[in-house]
């Protein structure tokens, strides 16, 4: 896939963050992607990675490719990349050799790629703690505090009419929703970490409100895109005994086994690391197995996919053949097969051996196993009805991993499965339901109208709960502000008549009109504004100054006071505007923001700077950074809508 973008759009957009992380954060290291850029691969663009990144922004660092990344070997040596991963190498290794044996690299070429990757060894003091030590964990009490803060300061409470925040003394709370027991706190693909523990919602509370609270939950609907991991508990084995057989030259000889839990095994979170770290890697063929005992009679479901074939057999007898005919899907960054699911009735109390058989292929293992029994109770009824009998309810809605990851793009713009139902429903029983997003970007919300409290906790980590406890019950001020416009429908999105292009070939006609730019200039209302996020108490703005440094460096200084009664942060945002703008130019862009901490009845005087860059865009005919004479608007506010101060300048 080539994303096609023009110059004056890659500079202000694009790589203008990238410059920022070099010139301003001193970045060491830097990656390349998978697609192309106008129709050359990013590992072998000469103009990004050597004439802008090493060249004009004198970047002394090294470039790597993305996994898998690098495609071609003396495209890529010569268009800048300093690093092939993962190992073993498949572009350069033995082929990178021969081209430096045939001068189409040269020498001094490979040497300074060594170079780079040395001196970033000798940034980091590998030379001087040469020995690899082991990990260690830091799962400290202050570790902890700071992890919850920062939860805490991103969450963004979207909408209030006075329903937060909840009182700690409450009778009941009903936790409703299939991300009230378990919320998602980390997003999909290389996204996962493993955290130190976890706080979810349902348990924190339980923890957080006092022994007279009465706290009730329920899932209300389920959200599997793929069905959930089968139940070790039900297993005699307690969960899969995974062998391992070479298969090469019509062999059928046992390397190892070991017992495995979960449904997503590969390579990436440790499946056959060591069966494929040798150096000559084997034909394999791997059995998961297990006997399982189902606690209820009925249909079950059953799903595999894989890198490679699989299918599934129960009592010997084939489920799924995702074998014979596999056909490709989007899962594991598009290399696996699509999904193929199949179900058996089982009874209660019988034992059954179930047999999955996976034939890998490449350097990624891959297989998910889904199987989901039928429900004992009817999930929205339960919710229903303890939305009934309970003083609040809190409605935990959201994705997961499964729906927001690395490798494919969300088809859907609503919340998974029957949830926009389950928070109608809910909300006509207590309209005072609070309604909190667990998701990692923005959803259809049909009921929004009718919701009096919205909070956006995003993915917030492993300290999610508590510090989602915490937020709902004032101990602490929500602070978080939108990072990205939150569209009433997806047609109102700036690359939705543009996406996902034709033939290969994605451009980005939007151009320099992203985010909220898009939505400004076409004067499109929507439901969220950026860097819109409410308060438990109230900021006035007041007494803008704008004083010029010198030349054109400003310093934009003005107060905030706290009229309310509740101390907490407030993030003001200074925004730009050149009058004479272009109909394809931003009407404004966000050049500053502070956040300050303000007690009840305080004032802080803010201050924020702005430079020659914040004045600038680029010129295509000179190719350099250029301030347009003419007026430019000052403009500090709460948010890209909510605009308190103005001020101009004339430049």
């Amino acid at each position: 896939m080539s994303s096609n973008i023009d110059e004056k759009t890659l500079r202000e957009i694009y790589l203008l963050p990238f410059e920022m992380a070099i010139k301003e954060a001193n970045a060491k290291v830097v990656m390349s992607a998978y697609n192309k850029l106008n129709n050359i691969y990013c590992s072998s663009h000469e103009n990004l990675l050597i004439n802008i990144l090493k060249n004009e922004w004198q970047f002394d660092g090294y470039v790597v490719s993305d996994w898998g990344a690098a495609r071609e070997t003396i495209e890529n040596a010569n268009g800048g990349l300093d690093l092939e991963m993962p190992g073993p190498a498949k572009s350069w290794g033995t082929n990178l050799i021969t081209a430096v044996n045939n001068k189409e690299v040269s020498e001094e070429l490979i040497n300074n790629k060594v170079e780079r990757i040395l001196n970033v060894a000798s940034f980091c003091k590998r030379f001087e703690n040469p020995i690899r030590k082991p990990e260690s964990g830091n799962d400290s009490k202050p570790q902890r505090t700071l992890l919850k803060n920062a939860a805490q300061e991103g969450m963004v409470l979207l909408k209030n009419d006075g329903i937060l925040p909840i009182e700690k003394d409450i009778n009941s709370i009903g936790v409703i929703g299939p991300n009230a027991d378990k919320a998602q706190i980390i997003g999909g693909g290389s996204a996962t970490l493993v955290p130190y523990h976890e706080s979810h919602p349902v348990s924190s509370f339980k923890e957080g409100f006092s022994q007279e609270t009465i706290i009730k939950s329920a899932k209300g609907c389920h959200t599997y895109r793929y069905l959930p991991e089968i139940n070790k508990l039900l297993t005699k084995e307690n969960g899969f005994l995974v062998e391992y057989y070479d298969v090469s030259n019509k062999k059928n000889d046992f390397i190892s086994s070991k017992i495995l839990t979960g449904s997503k095994f590969w390579i990436f979170e440790g499946f056959a690391k060591d069966i494929i770290g040798s150096e000559e890697k084997p034909d394999i063929f791997v059995k998961f197995s297990c006997t399982y005992k189902p606690d209820i009679s009925g249909e079950h479901a059953f799903e595999i996919f894989a890198i490679g074939k699989s299918k599934l057999l129960i009592n010997h007898k084939e489920i799924i053949d995702n074998w014979t005919d596999p056909l490709p899907g989007d899962a594991f960054f598009a290399h696996g097969s699509s999904s193929k699911r199949g179900a058996s009735y089982l009874k209660k109390g019988n034992s059954y051996l179930i047999e999955i058989h996976y034939k890998f292929e490449g350097n990624f293992p891959a297989i998910y196993i889904g199987c989901q029994p039928p429900d004992k109770i009817n999930l929205l009824d339960e919710a229903l009805n303890i939305a009934k009998e309970v003083d609040e309810v809190i409605l935990l809605v959201g994705t997961n991993s499964d729906w927001e990851t690395e490798g494919n793009d969300r088809s859907d713009f609503n919340l998974p499965g029957d949830q926009n139902i389950l928070i109608e429903k809910v909300l006509d029983i207590n309209p005072n339901a609070i309604v909190v997003l667990n998701t990692g970007s923005p959803v259809n919300m049909p009921w929004v109208d009718k919701a009096k409290s919205i909070l956006q906790s995003w993915y917030a980590g492993q300290e999610y709960g508590n510090a989602l406890f915490e937020i709902l019950t004032g101990l602490v001020n929500p602070s978080g502000k939108l990072p990205t416009t939150f569209p009433r429908y997806i047609e109102d999105t700036p690359a939705y008549a543009f996406y996902p292009g034709e033939n290969l070939q994605m451009s980005y006609d939007e151009k320099l009109l992203v985010g909220y730019k898009w939505y400004d200039r076409k004067n499109i209302e929507p439901l969220f504004h950026f860097g819109h996020g409410l308060s438990y108490t109230d900021f006035e703005y007041s007494n803008l100054q704008i004083i010029n440094n010198d030349k054109n460096n400003f310093t934009c200084s003005f107060n905030i006071k706290n009229v309310g009664g509740m101390p907490g942060f407030e993030t003001s945002q200074c925004y730009i505007s050149f009058m004479d703008s272009d109909e394809d130019e931003p009407i404004k862009k966000l050049q500053g923001f502070d956040k300050t901490y303000i007690n009840s009845g305080e004032i802080e005087k803010i201050e924020i700077y702005l430079d020659s860059k914040s004045f600038s865009t680029w010129n295509i005919k000179t190719h350099q950074w250029e301030i347009k004479k003419g007026v430019f608007n000052i403009l500090i506010g709460s948010s890209s809508n909510d605009l308190r101060l103005k001020d101009s300048i004339n430049l």
